[in-house]
């Protein structure tokens, strides 16, 4: 059997009957549902050790948490538009981790030639894996001044980076430094954040 139907048959025959369910739960209302309780949007990885419900002792409704691989922020750039403008989040937290399977290729182009090579040679140049860096607090800060810089992001919104050390099972912030110049200095330079800017703006 399929994980997936096995999943489905528990969510069916018993998730939707328990005092925790969505037809018991006064936090499941009709679509699109209210706004996250704590007012905040989580980016964080789709790594499956990781349990954000847990680790930051969310309740059901408290916050969106968006999982994207490496917990890019570009990558969740879509969710945290209908996070903030439709449903009302005023803070974004970026979360990456140690030990990412996202830091491990040594380039793009490594990591795009093990993907063609597995889709028996279908090109993905066109694709950035928005891999990361060796210096994972470097790309925090990077996520963090692209959300800065999104046009898309409300001005005001109060926006951190952090580190989750998966070792140890504890957290640590990011601090951006200076973020006006060095997000300047990383447009002029034609860094990641200006690159990454381009493809995804572009897209939508």
């Amino acid at each position: 059997m399929f994980k997936a139907r096995e999943y489905a048959h528990h969510c069916n025959t018993t998730y939707s009957t328990s005092p925790s369910g969505p037809v018991q739960s006064a936090a499941m209302k009709p679509n699109p549902g209210p706004p996250p309780t704590a007012q905040i949007a989580i980016v964080t990885c789709m790594d499956a050790r990781l349990d954000p419900f847990s680790m930051f002792n969310l309740s059901l409704g408290e916050a969106h948490v968006i999982r994207v691989g490496g917990g890019r922020a570009p990558d969740a750039l879509r969710s945290l538009i209908a996070s903030e403008h439709v449903l009302g989040t005023k803070e974004i937290m970026v979360v990456h981790h140690t030990d990412c399977g996202y830091s491990k290729a040594p380039s793009e182009d490594a990591a795009r030639a093990e993907v063609r090579a597995s889709l028996g040679g279908k090109s993905v140049d066109w694709m950035s894996f928005m891999l990361l860096k060796k210096d994972l607090k470097e790309s925090v800060r990077d996520d963090v001044r692209f959300l800065k810089e999104s046009p898309y992001i409300k001005q005001g919104a109060t926006i951190s980076g952090w580190v989750y050390d998966t070792t140890k099972g504890t957290i640590e912030e990011v601090v951006v430094e200076g973020e006006g110049e060095e997000a300047v200095g990383s447009k002029a330079e034609g860094g990641l954040v200006s690159e990454i800017s381009k493809v995804v703006h572009q897209v939508i």
